[in-house]
């Protein structure tokens, strides 16, 4: 007998376990044999030589090799493994069943992306089923690449069974296609389960199941040999990264991250790419091998090097730009199916700073950040840990620290106690275990590290600059060359200088303009509440670009003698003006507001009950329809006023004076006039709370009543408060977590709440998930696709 009492970290243990994982849990056709040779490579024990020959005789026809493969799946029965893990073959038996999962005679769901659910949907259509049966199991994954997943050291997929570098926990499984509920009171999504055929071997397994449990202990010991503890109960558990790189990324960003595993040869991946897919491949650029391959050989061809390889290579390419995250993108492995973060069910997410893993059960910033310290001054560092907060108050290191860490910004933390010694920083990437990480030879190499720092322990990403950060500057810089002592003077370098800096003003100005009008045209004309779940109160540059094109090229808003170019050359005395259009575009839908009520089965059914507590305010396709009448009145004239402020300044007179060569430059005093204007015309648009900015949550506080005030900030550190529970609650609002964009001046009627909406910046990951959303109707936005 071979006795049970394993050790869960024995590699040969833990690759068997893989084995027999990928034997159990896959996709066959009715009446498949396991190839004959896997009787040659499994060694049973006494146990299992003696449920092989019970096995044998219950099930007539099962040959040797089917035989064993069921009792090797069952694994342990009763105390004792059913195998002899030192006599039994393990390469000859991975090279088998790896054959026949290379040629599809062994079948696994391709669960990422979209492609199975979307396949399901052309056929069966948008019906959830709670499984499939055999036939229609396969014939579902005939129409999807080989599946790919991977236990301990072992992947399968389209290129066979084969060993790579890194343990992961990709465990196989047979759950099919994820589809939304079509009932409207369910919000659930469900998951359609594939089923296998009817075999021998399978006859063989089920005979073995109802008999012998397996202890609770051992049970767990098996567990451990794809789930192991040191990494299982870490709050930054990297087993999702397979899914960030299939769901988050792209096919061409995967084959970008591909070309640059290639061209550095990352832990040997060309020879892999030789040994299993051709010689002559593995020696061709870099470039031209990730051209070749694709889908799912793409993808497995990815695991094949180590996650710290992966993780530093694609920062490495975000950091170039070969692959673009946005300023406020958080990419996370949508639609991911049985992922397992570990105990504190962790996620992997993707941001312009890099890759991390946090805890999908609760923030962990500060307590990850806590860690940090303590574990770079253990042991003789403590005093030092002491003597850095001596004037901070508290009995010993640890307390001071607590102290420390509850009243000093997050960044001045890192800064003194991190940045200051060069060997502590050195430790801290090792304590952060994966990413691209530097030493800072500049200010802003140091910024941008504490940055990168603190989103790895799981803080937010700050808010993107205001808008308005670059028209205030050069106006500023104007200005102070106005000031210098000896005015133009006869110096041309000195009016080609004012001339250079206010190109820049004028053109900084037009950039705002623009962006200006798109926002609030959108926010205040377009319907908050569309049929499109995924575009409720959600902004998109390109939906407001054409919006924005439409409303100022329709002649039934816009005053004869109006051109507005849609391809964007106007002058800056056009876009000025259409701050004037939009104000009367706005005044025409309220001068009818009949024209455009919601029709009644599109108001939500808690507005519907008399008793409901929550309110639904937007009654209209027309958000100005819906705002209270002084907050509509005072934004529209803020419009007007904005607009009459630069035309009092000739704003755009002096622009074409200034950005043209010739004896008419300005005065200095016409300039400087021009200046004052556009900064009142600039507070116009602050006080109003028009201006495009974006807000992030920079604070929260709860009272023992349950009133939460949330403090939302923009880049310049303009602040706006909301209030929580609302009863705007149940209506779609963006949640407080998410980059938004808040016209304060917008306030809705019966309520006083500013109109938010959620700032969604488009990339090739919302280009991947754009029309799923249109049948995954219960999904609000792309990000909670991710959360189901």
């Amino acid at each position: 007998m071979v006795s049970a009492a394993l050790d869960p970290k024995d590699p040969r243990l833990q690759r068997l376990n893989a084995l027999r994982l990928m034997i159990r849990d896959c996709v066959l056709e009715d009446s498949y044999r396991f190839p004959v040779e896997l009787d040659d490579a499994i060694v049973l024990s006494a146990t299992g030589q003696e449920w092989f020959e019970r096995v044998t005789a219950a099930v007539p026809g099962l040959s040797p090799s089917d035989a064993k493969a069921a009792v090797f799946a069952e694994f342990i029965i009763g105390k004792e493994l059913t195998f002899i893990p030192e006599s039994t073959d393990l390469d000859l038996a991975v090279r088998v069943v790896g054959e026949d999962v290379k040629y599809r005679r062994i079948n696994y769901p391709w669960v990422f992306g979209r492609e199975l659910d979307d396949a399901y949907i052309s056929r069966y259509g948008n019906e959830p089923q709670s499984f499939l049966g055999n036939s229609e199991s396969l014939q579902l994954l005939q129409m999807l690449p080989q599946g790919v997943f991977q236990v301990a050291d072992l992947t399968v997929g389209p290129l066979g069974m084969l060993v790579v570098p890194e343990y992961r926990c990709l465990e196989p499984t047979t759950c099919g296609p994820a589809i939304e509920c079509l009932d409207p009171g369910c919000v659930g999504v469900h998951h359609s389960r594939l089923k296998t055929g009817e075999t021998l071997c399978g006859r063989a397994y089920q005979a073995i199941l109802p008999d012998v449990p397996v202890e609770l202990a051992l049970g767990r010991l098996v567990q451990d040999l794809s789930l192991p503890d040191d990494e299982y109960f870490r709050t930054d558990n990297r087993w999702g990264l397979p899914w960030l790189l299939a769901n988050a990324l792209s096919e061409s960003e995967r084959r970008t991250l591909l070309a640059s595993l290639l061209k550095d040869n990352v832990d040997g991946i060309r020879e892999f790419v030789g040994r299993h897919i051709g010689n002559d491949l593995g020696g061709r650029p870099a470039a031209r091998i990730a051209e070749t391959v694709e889908g799912a050989e793409l993808f497995q061809l990815l695991l094949a090097v180590s996650d710290r390889s992966l993780v530093l290579k694609l920062e490495d390419a975000i950091n170039e730009n070969r692959i673009k995250v946005a300023r406020t993108e958080i990419r996370r492995p949508l639609r991911s199916k049985h992922d397992n973060g570990g105990y504190f069910r962790a996620e992997s997410q993707v941001s312009r700073l890099g890759v991390r893993f946090v805890s999908r059960l609760g923030p962990t910033a500060p307590v990850a950040l806590k860690h940090l310290i303590t574990s770079l001054y253990a042991g003789d560092a403590l005093e030092d840990l002491d003597w850095r907060l001596r004037t901070v108050p508290g009995g010993d290191a640890m307390t001071r620290l607590d102290n420390y860490l509850r009243a000093t910004p997050p960044r001045d933390v890192v800064a003194h106690l991190i940045l200051d010694d060069r060997s502590r920083l050195l430790a801290a990437f090792e304590e952060l275990r994966y990413g691209r990480f530097r030493i800072p030879r500049t200010a802003e190499e140091e910024a941008e590290l504490i940055d990168r720092i603190l989103w790895k322990l799981g803080h937010p990403l700050d808010s993107p600059e205001s808008p308005d950060a670059a028209v205030r500057q050069y106006r500023q810089q104007l200005q102070g060359l106005l000031q210098t002592p000896g005015g133009f003077g006869d110096s041309v370098g000195r009016v080609e200088e004012i001339r250079s800096v206010g190109i820049n003003l004028f053109t900084a100005l037009e950039k705002l303009l623009i962006s200006t009008l798109r926002f609030v045209c959108w926010t205040l004309l377009s319907d908050p509440y569309p049929n499109e779940r995924h575009k409720r109160f959600v902004y998109r540059r390109s939906w407001a670009d054409r919006f924005f094109a439409d409303t100022m090229t329709d002649p039934s808003n816009v005053p004869k003698g109006f051109a507005y170019d849609v391809e964007g050359r106007n002058s800056l005395g056009v876009l000025i003006q259409s701050f004037r259009v939009l104000a009367d575009a706005c005044e025409q839908a309220v001068e009818s507001p009949q024209d455009f009520l919601r029709e009644a089965g599109r108001v939500p059914f808690f507005s519907a009950r008399s008793s409901s507590i929550y309110t639904f305010p937007f009654l209209h396709t027309r958000l100005i329809l819906d705002l209270s009448d002084e907050s509509r009145q005072t934004l529209l004239s803020a419009l007007r006023e904005f607009a009459s402020k630069l035309e009092t300044g000739r704003v755009a007179d002096l622009r074409n004076r200034i950005a043209h060569a010739g004896e008419d430059f300005p005065e200095s005093g016409t300039i400087s006039a021009a200046c004052a204007m556009i900064e009142q015309a600039l507070d116009v648009l602050v006080e109003n709370g028009l201006l495009p900015s974006i807000y992030t949550c920079v604070g929260q506080s709860i009272d023992s009543y349950s009133r939460k005030i949330t403090l939302m900030a923009d880049g310049r550190g303009r602040e706006v408060q909301l209030v929580s529970p609302s009863e705007l609650d149940q209506c779609g609002l963006p949640g407080y977590e998410r980059p938004q964009m808040i016209l304060t001046g917008a306030r809705l009627a019966l309520t006083g709440e500013p109109v938010r909406v959620r700032y969604e910046e488009e990339t090739e990951f919302t280009a991947m998930w754009d029309d799923y959303l249109i049948y995954a109707s219960q999904a609000s936005d792309i990000q909670e696709l991710g959360s189901e």
